[in-house]
């Protein structure tokens, strides 16, 4: 459908490794909807506060999150099907980026007795993008899988190649995220996420509507 369909709230904590210690809150606020049938937008806010233990230091960033997707092929029993977009991130002056990209999408299992679902996806990132002071363009794969486990709780993973910023401390982004529909309209989200910037990882709750 044309216009807003689901509001989400996320908060995420993670230890803050590369300044000696504290931690990071990192809150987002997006809203998903239709722009036409085969497309859809995302856009919303986000939030991070920096904290380093040893010395009291803090830091805040806020941004912005956009994005917009088009359905460019319907799944068949030969073909998967074909979707692309562009997305933007930013965090007020410690992180910029823009990105476009291309995937598909497949039903690896379908719903039956006995067995709940499972489905893949498998794509390709063109991203520019500027963190800490150090611009960087780069083409990057990703793959993702989601998993009905009972009739309203799903898994979803989801893993791309390492970021490459010269000098600065990166690792395997990925993600492990559990939603249950705890109604018709109400979903409930915890998990675990790594950005690519950290050694460590953050854990996060949320909510949609």
């Amino acid at each position: 459908p044309v216009g807003v369909t689901e509001g989400t709230i996320m908060w995420f904590n993670q230890n803050n490794t590369a300044n000696g210690g504290g931690d990071v809150d990192w809150m987002t606020l997006p809203a998903v909807g239709g722009a036409r049938h085969d497309s859809e937008f995302n856009i919303g806010y986000n939030r991070l506060d920096v904290k380093q233990a040893p010395v009291g230091w803090k830091d805040e960033a806020d941004g912005l999150i956009a994005g917009l997707k088009f359905r460019l092929g319907e799944e068949s029993e030969k073909l998967p099907a074909i979707a692309g977009g562009v997305s933007y991130f930013s965090a007020s002056g410690l992180y910029e980026r823009t990105a476009v990209y291309l995937c598909a999408t497949r039903n690896l299992s379908l719903p039956q007795e006995g067995n709940l679902g499972l489905r893949g996806t498998a794509g390709l990132r063109w991203t520019d993008a500027e963190y800490a002071g150090v611009s960087k363009s780069d083409i990057i794969p990703f793959v993702g899988v989601e998993a009905r486990l009972a009739p309203k709780l799903n898994l979803i993973l989801e893993l791309e190649s390492e970021h490459k910023f010269p000098g600065a401390r990166t690792n395997t982004p990925f993600s492990a995220m559990l939603r249950y529909r705890a109604t018709e309209n109400l979903l409930l989200h915890v998990g675990e996420l790594n950005t690519g910037f950290e050694d460590s990882s953050a854990v996060g709750v949320g909510i949609s509507y």
